[in-house]
């Protein structure tokens, strides 16, 4: 089955509901209720499926109620039983489910079209699992409906991320419109530029876009996903604005692997010491280079070390992306080497040389196109 990236998914979901609220000219639905199946997004975790469903509902301007299947019991679902008559018959009936409720308030208050999002649908307990596929099939949980303009979309990570996980059976799958979801550094990026995160979050993605999601099986460890870096984003915000300082230690209360979180603080501090994305057009460009050498010797040598990387990384990203003609990246390989050659720091030379050894990308490049400063730069290196 091929999945869809979490801009195609958007998109395929605003559709499909877009066609079950299609009316006549009498006002009814074109669709039969019965055919009106439910959606099941499918993917890895933290990849932004909860936050694309309610975009989709804010797009489409409908009602959105959101349900977490794993913060609830039989009885939230279900309802409380309560006794009651008919005749000298007494027989158990049940109360309102929360689900409904929350819904209904929506439609008393005017939105009589909506979605109703139950997330981690595939972790429900097993006392949960007769009610909730009942609900799927015939919407109504008791003797309580959904109305008839609202939407049921379910979201799950795969069995193979979550331990409570459940795979659904044929049966179950056949009712249900199924969307596999997977991860897209563009679309993410492209997210993140919308919604304003904080520069240093961008820039550090678009020069690492390797860093944006990482997910292993049951690894904590190494886990880097989209919700992280959203929620590093608001948290650095409310930080500025309290004044407090931002470390290591913070970032790695989002970003769950050492290497990320160690890897953007060094670049935080880069930033917070004043080199800027623009610094990095400017030395490519070949303006001001002087001020640049001048403000190198100035640093320490991690931070000298660190503005080297972002520089490389920065032309990498322009190579592998073809971000202009090879003339003018060669240039400003060049304007970059000739820099730190003028700083006079043979460490750091030594670095640059293996950074740019190791990428398989970045040598090639200058195989192709002569560079008199890589040249250079391997004299200076190996001889000086």
């Amino acid at each position: 089955m091929k999945n869809y990236s979490i801009n195609e998914a958007k998109e395929a979901l605003k559709a499909g509901i877009k066609g079950y609220l299609a009316k006549d000219g009498n006002g009814t639905y074109r669709m039969q209720e019965v055919n009106r199946l439910p959606f099941y997004l499918e993917g890895s975790p933290g990849i932004g499926k909860t936050q694309m469903v309610s975009q989709v509902a804010e797009e489409l301007g409908i009602g959105f109620v959101s349900f977490s299947i794993t913060h609830h019991s039989r009885n939230t679902v279900l309802g409380l039983p309560v006794i009651s008559e008919l005749g000298e018959t007494k027989y158990t009936e049940y109360t309102m489910s929360e689900i409904i409720a929350k819904v209904l308030e929506k439609y008393e208050a005017g939105e009589k079209e909506g979605i109703l999002l139950l997330d981690e649908f595939n972790c429900m307990s097993d006392t949960l699992m007769p009610v909730m596929l009942a609900f799927l099939q015939t919407k109504n949980i008791g003797a309580h409906k959904l109305p008839e303009g609202w939407t049921i979309v379910v979201c799950g990570n795969p069995s193979a991320y979550n331990r409570s996980a459940r795979t659904f059976d044929f049966a179950i799958l056949d009712r249900m419109r199924k969307l596999g979801v997977e991860f897209s550094e563009e679309d993410f990026l492209k997210y993140a530029e919308e919604h304003h995160f904080e520069i240093e979050i961008q820039d550090f993605l678009k020069l690492n876009p390797s860093f944006i999601y990482m997910c292993t099986k049951d690894k904590e460890e190494n886990l880097v996903t989209g919700r992280g870096w959203e929620n590093l984003d608001i948290a650095m915000k409310m930080y500025r604005e309290v004044h407090e300082e931002i470390d290591e230690k913070m970032i790695s209360q989002f970003i769950k692997s050492e290497r990320v979180s160690r890897e953007f603080y060094k670049y935080y501090c880069m930033r917070k010491e004043g080199f800027t994305g623009e610094d990095c057009e400017n030395i490519f460009e070949g303006k001001d280079l002087e001020r640049y050498v001048n403000k190198f010797q100035k640093m320490k040598f991690s931070q000298r070390n660190d503005a080297a990387e972002v520089l490389l990384k920065e032309i990498l990203c322009r190579i592998r992306e073809k971000k202009g003609p090879a003339e003018k990246i060669r240039d400003s390989i060049n304007r970059v080497i000739n820099v730190f050659n003028q700083v006079g720091d043979k460490s750091c030379l030594e670095l640059l040389l293996k950074r740019i050894n190791e990428d398989n990308t970045f040598y090639e490049f200058l195989k192709r196109h002569e560079t008199k400063e890589y040249l250079k730069l391997i004299q200076t290196a190996y001889f000086n």
